[in-house]
């Protein structure tokens, strides 16, 4: 079991600040994520002071949200490269006729 619960944090602690590194640039998204990661470790300081690891539901749940956000965010990141437009290169002028596209940040 504690072999278990060490995987578990192992992978919200990476996954944690795979998020924070990944949102670095942008503030409100990297605060949401460091309020995330602040309360699965306050649930954690929480149940180790209690001395009721197991018995601890909001820090697993917080656990699984880290593990769930960063998922679907590198899945919506694969997708967002996936269907990206490249761009005209130095060479080949734009045609006039046709508007340019707006280009994601």
């Amino acid at each position: 079991m504690f072999v278990l619960m060490l995987l578990i944090f192992f992978r919200t602690f990476r996954d944690g600040l795979w998020l924070f590194r990944r949102f670095a640039e942008q503030p409100v998204e990297r605060a949401s994520v460091s309020a995330l990661i602040a309360l699965a470790l306050y649930f954690f300081l929480i149940a180790n002071k209690q001395n009721n690891l197991w018995g601890q539901g909001p820090l697993f749940l917080y656990c699984c949200m880290i593990a769930r956000i960063r998922a679907r965010t590198a899945e919506a990141d694969a997708l967002d490269a996936a269907y990206e437009v490249p761009a005209a290169s130095e060479t080949e002028e734009a045609d006039p006729a046709q508007p340019a596209l707006p280009q994601r940040a």
